[in-house]
């Protein structure tokens, strides 16, 4: 009876798991689209209500994003709190997500995020990872690009997330080394 309940729990994790992938395969991909105003804001920094990202920097999408402490966003607070339309692009098929860090003095100055494409010269455009391009001896730029999978957490990191079909693959090792276990 042991072995039959714990086969059929697998089993029916199994097929959730299954029927959530398939529902997020019907959903669009997402990139977060806001910039993180930097460590130089917190909630006590004043800015006045008609102040806009291209007022304070020059690469800049709004909305602008200023975070109590100034330590860097809480993306899932972000994306499950805020209306996409307010906090994310939705992804073409030739673009991916990407964020823009700027440094001065090897400390961050700000991060913008947005969909893209990013081209690289002589290279194909970028699917992911990072690129760094220095402008003069303190202030740099880094370039990371993702593409996001349907129904998940937009990534903006420039590390891939686990895709759906990874999901299945480490399952079915799972199972399968539950089913020699027992």
């Amino acid at each position: 009876m042991k072995d039959f309940l714990v086969k059929s729990g697998a089993i029916s994790i199994f097929w959730i798991l299954l029927a959530v992938l398939a529902t997020a395969r019907a959903e669009d991909s997402y990139c977060f689209r806001f910039t993180w105003m930097g460590p130089a804001y917190n909630n006590g920094s004043y800015m006045n209500s008609s102040t806009t990202c291209a007022d304070v920097y020059d690469a800049c999408r709004d909305p602008m994003v200023i975070t109590n402490d100034s330590t860097t966003p809480n993306f899932t607070y972000i994306w499950t709190n805020f209306l996409r339309e307010q906090v994310s692009c939705r992804l073409s098929a030739d673009s991916v997500c990407a964020k823009w860090t700027r440094y001065y003095e090897d400390k961050v100055e700000y991060t913008m995020h947005t969909c893209s494409k990013i081209t690289v010269e002589g290279e194909p455009a970028m699917t992911s990872g990072c690129v760094t391009s220095v402008t003069n001896n303190s202030r740099r730029t880094e370039v990371c690009a993702c593409k996001s999978f349907p129904g998940m957490q937009p990534c903006n990191s420039g590390r891939q997330s686990y895709t759906p079909v990874t999901v299945l693959l480490l399952l079915n090792v799972f199972f399968v080394t539950l089913k020699s276990v027992t």
